[in-house]
């Protein structure tokens, strides 16, 4: 019985390592709205959508780039 909660937390551990680490599909796709800025060498990648008055800003975390809020983007707009 005791080696049931190390198991748990091992299973728990890597289902989220799987979920956290996952890229998107379609890699090969161009987002038409997608602009870049270099300041100091240092690359500025955004994605300008809609229109209106309120503005959303998503920031990515470590291991994630934009496009991680691809559906977040099409349900919103």
């Amino acid at each position: 019985m005791k080696k049931l909660p190390a198991l748990f937390s091992l299973a728990t551990s890597i289902g989220l390592w799987y979920v956290c680490t996952q890229h998107p599909q379609n890699k090969n796709a161009i987002d038409k709205s997608a602009v870049k800025i270099s300041n100091h060498g240092v690359n500025i990648a955004y994605t300008d959508t809609g229109k209106g008055d309120t503005t959303l800003l998503f920031v990515h975390g470590w291991r994630i780039n934009k496009s991680y809020f691809n559906k977040s983007r099409k349900i919103l707009w």
